[in-house]
This record gives C-alpha cells, sequence and structure tokens, in this order.
C-alpha cells in the first residue's frame, strides 16, 4: 500500500495520503492531523473528484505521487495516468480541491498517443504560489514554472541544458534529475540536480 505524507512550513499540520482498499474508486481523500498534539489528532479531510477529464484519461488507472505543502494555506498532490500529470491544488483556509493544473501540455501525435510539449515530468516543487518541473526530453532538461494564482499559467521556462551524463541517461527513474527551489522566494533561487551536477539559476 502507497503512503505518502507532508509537513507544513510552520509544522503546524501533517498531511497524509494512503492508497485505498477501492484501487479503482475515483476519489482522492487526504487526512490532515494536528502536529501540535503528540499523538496526532484529525483536524480535516480532504477530497477531489478524479472523474474530470476525457473518457480516455478516465480508463486509465491513476496514482499519487507526492503531497506538498507550497505554504501554509496552499497543499498540492501530484496525481499521474500513462496520458497525463497533474497537480491537484488544495485551498486550507476554505478545506476544498480549488484547482487541477495539468503539467502535461499533451498533445495527439500523429500515431495517435499522447506526447508531452515539454518532455516527460521527472520532479517538481513549489514555494507559495508558484510550481517549479523540471522535464527531460531528448537529453536536454527544462523548468517550467506554473502560477497557481492564474490558474496554473505558464510564467517562465528556464532551459537547464543536457543530461547526456551516464549517470542520468544509463539510469532507471530519473536518474538523478531533481530540482529544489530557495525557501526565500524573493532570492529567486533554483537548484537542479542533473546526474553529478548541481546547476544554480
Amino acid at each position: 500500500m502507497s503512503l505518502y505524507s507532508a509537513v507544513s512550513p510552520n509544522r503546524g499540520l501533517v498531511a497524509v495520503y494512503s492508497q485505498p482498499k477501492d484501487k479503482s474508486s475515483q476519489r482522492l481523500v487526504i487526512k490532515c492531523y494536528d502536529a501540535s498534539v503528540s499523538v496526532g489528532s484529525l483536524k480535516f479531510t480532504l477530497s477531489a473528484n478524479l472523474k474530470k477529464g476525457s473518457d480516455d484519461e478516465q480508463e486509465q488507472q491513476g496514482q499519487v505521487g507526492k503531497l506538498l505543502f507550497s505554504s501554509n494555506e496552499c497543499l498540492l498532490a501530484s496525481y499521474s495516468t500513462p496520458l497525463s500529470d497533474k497537480i491537484l491544488v488544495f485551498d486550507l483556509n476554505r478545506g476544498v480541491h480549488s484547482q487541477t493544473i495539468d503539467l502535461s501540455s499533451s498533445s495527439n501525435n500523429k500515431s495517435g498517443s499522447t506526447s508531452n510539449a515539454y518532455g516527460d515530468l521527472c520532479a517538481f516543487t513549489a514555494r507559495e504560489n508558484l510550481i517549479y518541473a523540471l522535464y527531460k526530453k531528448q537529453n536536454k532538461t527544462i523548468v517550467v514554472v506554473y502560477d497557481i494564482r492564474k490558474e496554473g499559467k505558464v510564467v517562465a521556462k528556464i532551459k537547464c541544458g543536457s543530461c547526456e551524463d551516464d549517470s542520468v541517461s544509463g539510469g532507471s527513474g530519473n536518474g538523478w534529475l531533481d530540482i529544489a527551489v530557495h525557501p526565500n522566494t524573493e532570492k529567486g533561487l533554483i537548484a537542479v540536480c542533473i546526474g553529478k551536477k548541481l546547476k544554480i539559476f
């Protein structure tokens, strides 16, 4: 059983998601616990309907890959299917699923399958109202920045260079591709790990 958790920046809240026994369930449920209590008491529950989308997408089995607080007021959950990568945004002030941001920017190619304009999503992080997504396409990497306040509009693209390093191209999964941003967003520092290299932007 898959289990994911995240802690809010002020350490006051713990969000937990566990895969339901019924894997065909079309509802995502996240439980949020009061971290100030030693045993942790349930504070509230968040939920989202996963039925939205095309018929083809609904037929694909999806899964949660990560929980992440972008701020004390906002929780993000990544949800992926073979056809798309999405971020579900939860407004903690209202306790609701406020929007879904599609990180796929997908389009149908000549073969009829779906491809991503930016490549394969390798990792993502967030600070305040911005989501930083790291993509890999044909041994090239790029960071795409989405603004939650603007319904997931792309506000910046940062080319991060080649990832032809053996530790990346020959590895499994993302092969040491990761991203982080400085806690102080005013500094605007983005760190991208590509194989054995660390690049700062």
